[in-house]
């Protein structure tokens, strides 16, 4: 009985919403309808459900906002004040405009959400919405199409075009939705009967049904037709939409046909497609295990990398594959796994063979649809092997000098932030020794760079060979090296470590057919006792240093105060000197020489003289070793040169 035969033998309205309830109890879709009022008039067991309400409160005439509120108090629409939620939604309902959205629940199903005002003889009467669980990708038009011939006020709303056609092929029935999704004009419509013939006839001319003689096809299309039987067909028009269409013959041969746009579904299903493409050709190891980490199923890399195959894992436990490590515990595992459904980070993997290798793991739970509980985990892994060597070799290189292999200036102070530390809370003596090579300079730079880097790298030879196993030596660059001596007893240990290198380093070096001689100046400070950090301890050897060149080189000095005070007078007449010829402030005195005699005049000598515009006369025995020490003498010396030649030609 279709529903013109319902209408016409029901007594009365009653037996009209006997029919309706029946109707709309039945659907698989979740349902509601609220009046004008927005008080519940009509809804099923599947609202009550998707939404997630007591059914306790699901009643007739109960509130749009009291239902609401119940989502709301759970924060399904967000974080905030609750009531403000209830107020913000309950003035967009007031407002009766359609809409159209999906949405995820906590408990992980994805509803399509679709409502549309209804009106009955043109008035408004309420507002109808439809919530249809598209997470398994079913459609549910066919089991719907019965319960909605039934409801031919409310067809407007169903969210897929709906026909109805008598055993004439008359339409009878459609909604709105069958002239948008197909792109029928309202012309169409204007001179009824419209006849299903008139609608082939108005898609072939337009080229919906693909190339040919539009009458030809119109005649096969009608053919079938008269002799409707059940069909299901998707169909691409030209606009690259796709339609499921569903046609079911009634008793009296009259025909109902939803049309669905499958677009999203459709590519979803190549997107699947795709997935499984790229599941089972991914480098990445693949595994998915149970909630007991049970292996479930596993991609082709994940066997290759571990060297099983599926059937040798599949039941097994995963944490087999994992080797415990210090960084690495199972218990931790599952516990920031129970919090927060994800875990990511590095651990050793074992093989077949027993062998393993670095992989970076990562780890995520699919909730099950029901109830929240975890279903299924996805472990993600790859092997790192490479970059983890690649990593090594990097750090090697970052924290090592390339030419003696020695650690370099990052690794020193990065030994010196863990070490420290450590000798405070134990209350441990740490030597610091700043070495300076004397005369490098000159060797480099009369020999070559290649003999000075042959004789660096037999310096650092000799330095490892001479201090302890516990000892740090490091290269900081050019000829200045630093040794760290941890644990030391007292300044005596630190002395006879220096002592140990000046002999290593007196012994001649070979280099490039060349015998070098090199001799160390070297400064030692002591931690904590010349400094509370690293940065201190340093700088005050390096000035220990230099007053072990004042000296006369070839020896060592601890570092004391008031070589602060020196090492500050030091710099500053660096600084002054780097600008006295540019200044005019050097100036030359000749003193006459003589011969044997007494008498007779042999040459002159050219004496430097430095006069400091602020300072006033800054005797040589200050200025010179600085001079010498910074290469600034080259420069110097040329001056001298030119100024003592042009002086005696004039």
């Amino acid at each position: 009985m279709n529903i013109d035969d319902i209408l016409s033998t029901a007594d009365n309205s009653k037996l009209r919403l006997t029919y309706l309830q029946a109707v709309v109890s039945s659907m698989p879709q979740g349902i509601s309808v609220f009046d004008e009022n927005l008080k519940l008039r009509v809804w099923n067991a599947g609202f009550v459900e998707i939404v997630g309400l007591p059914p306790e409160i699901v009643v007739d005439g109960v509130s749009f906002s009291d239902l609401i509120r119940i989502p709301a108090m759970r924060g399904e629409y967000g974080v905030g004040d609750p009531e403000a939620h209830v107020r913000r939604i309950t003035e967009l309902a007031l407002k009766f405009q359609p809409h159209r959205f999906e949405r995820t629940r906590p408990n992980g199903r994805t509803h399509l959400v679709h409502g549309e005002p209804l009106r009955i003889n043109g008035q408004l009467a309420g507002f109808i919405t439809t919530y249809t669980d598209i997470t398994e990708r079913k459609s549910a038009e066919e089991q719907l199409r019965h319960q909605h011939a039934l409801l031919e006020t409310v067809i407007e709303a169903i969210p897929c075009a709906v026909t109805l056609f008598d055993s004439n092929q008359k339409l009878l029935l459609h909604n709105q939705e069958f002239t948008k999704l197909l792109e029928l004009p309202d012309s169409l419509f204007e001179n009824p009967p419209v006849t299903m013939e008139r609608i082939f006839r108005f898609n072939a001319e337009r080229g919906e049904y693909g190339p040919g003689d539009p009458e030809q096809i119109v005649r096969s299309l009608m053919a079938r037709a008269r002799h409707p039987v059940a069909h299901h067909f998707e169909r691409t028009r030209p606009n690259g939409q796709t339609i499921d269409v569903r046609g079911v013959p009634l008793d009296d041969n009259s025909l109902v046909t939803i049309y669905t746009n499958v677009t999203e579904r459709r590519t979803s299903a190549e997107r699947e497609q795709l997935a499984q493409v790229v599941f089972n050709h991914t480098p990445a190891g693949i595994i998915v295990t149970d909630e007991n980490f049970r292996v479930l199923s596993l991609n082709p890399a994940a066997s290759s990398m571990t060297g099983r195959n599926a059937d040798e894992l599949l039941g097994t436990s995963i944490l087999d594959l994992v080797l415990a490590e210090a960084d690495w515990k199972q218990d931790q595992l599952q516990a920031t796994l129970a919090l927060h459904g994800t875990w990511r980070g590095e651990v050793s993997m074992q093989r077949h063979d027993g062998q393993s290798f670095p992989a970076s793991l990562r780890t995520n739970r699919v909730e099950e649809n029901n109830g929240g509980l975890p279903r299924h985990y996805i472990w993600i892994f790859a092997d790192i092997t490479e970059r983890k060597e690649a990593e090594a070799r990097m750090q090697h290189i970052a924290q090592h000098d390339s030419l003696t292999g020695l650690p370099n200036r990052l690794s020193l102070l990065m030994r010196l932030a863990q070490l420290l530390p450590e000798a405070r809370r134990h209350e441990w003596k740490v030597g610091i020794m700043f070495i300076d090579l004397d005369r490098f300079k000159i060797i480099n730079d009369t020999l070559g760079h290649q003999v000075g880097d042959e004789l660096l790298r037999e310096v650092a030879c000799r330095l490892s060979n001479v201090v302890r196993e516990t000892d740090f030596v490091a290269r900081l660059g050019g000829d200045e090296f630093v040794v760290i001596l941890p644990g030391i007893n007292n300044p005596a240990d630190a002395a006879l470590v220096a002592s140990k290198i000046i002999n290593a380093l007196s012994t001649p070096i070979e280099a490039e057919g060349h015998e070098l001689h090199t001799s160390p100046s070297i400064g030692i400070s002591l931690f904590p006792d010349d400094g509370p950090d690293g940065d201190s301890i340093l700088r005050n050897a390096d000035t220990a240093m230099y007053h072990a060149k004042a000296a006369g080189r070839n020896n060592y000095q601890f570092f004391a105060a008031d070589m602060n005070q020196q090492a500050t007078e030091r710099l500053d007449i660096e600084r002054k000197l780097r600008h006295a010829i540019s200044r005019n402030e050097l100036a030359l005195v000749y003193q006459p020489q003589f011969g044997s005699d007494g008498k007779h005049p042999t040459g002159v000598e050219a004496l430097l003289r430095w006069h400091h515009p602020s300072d006033g006369m800054i005797p040589p025995d200050r200025f010179i070793p600085v001079a010498e020490e910074t290469g600034m003498i080259v420069e110097i010396g040329d001056w001298v040169m030119h100024t003592a030649c042009r002086e005696m030609k004039h």
